[in-house]
């Protein structure tokens, strides 16, 4: 009869080799539906039942819905973020799918500023172009979190500045540490850049 030790081991490798053995068979998968795209294009047959095919083998993740992105600058980052991880880092999606994924996620300004392009493959990098110039400067970023955090200094009486440590003013201040890392933002009450 072999120990519990031994027996807790047997499991451990057992779970591991069939973690190996399906991780491999979706590879399998993956490579056989590329190879099967590249015999259509060479023979000038449709890809579109293939890649669908392709994507599906693919390992799937629980459902995320993206965040809505309106325009306000403060939640660009965040937000951007979000929608390079969930849609524009994939490799097997196109950019039109990319470009209807990103149409949906906005509104408001951000949408307003895209209005103009067409939804086609060609228009996605100009349209990633022009979110990230227009509401993804660092330095636009930046002075909108000093404005809103002026703001909020200034609803406080003078003798209450102590109460600065409260949670509005603390998110404000790790948004700065986001975008000045390595440095700690706060130091003896001033920030340092």
């Amino acid at each position: 009869m072999e120990s519990g030790d031994d027996l807790e081991q047997e499991i451990e490798d057992a779970m591991a080799l069939e973690v190996l053995i399906r991780a491999t068979h979706v590879e399998i998968k993956w490579y056989l539906s590329r190879l099967s795209i590249e015999k259509q294009e060479q023979s000038g047959k449709s890809v579109l039942t293939v890649s669908a095919n392709a994507k599906a083998s693919k390992p799937l993740l629980p459902k995320w819905e993206l965040p809505k992105f309106d325009g306000n600058v403060l939640d660009f980052t965040a937000f951007w973020d979000q929608f390079e991880a969930a849609v524009h880092s994939r490799n097997y999606v196109s950019d039109v799918t990319r470009f209807v994924y990103l149409r949906a996620a906005l509104a408001g300004n951000a949408l307003e500023a895209i209005s103009g392009y067409s939804v086609m493959a060609t228009n996605y990098p100009i349209v990633f172009e022009v979110l990230k110039s227009r509401f993804g400067k660092p330095r636009v970023i930046i002075e909108r979190h000093i404005l809103k955090m002026g703001c909020m200094v200034t609803e406080r009486s003078v003798g209450m500045l102590d109460g600065c440590h409260g949670e509005p003013v603390m998110s404000t201040l790790r948004c700065f540490y986001n975008y000045k890392k390595g440095t700690s933002p706060v130091a003896g009450g001033l920030i340092y850049w």
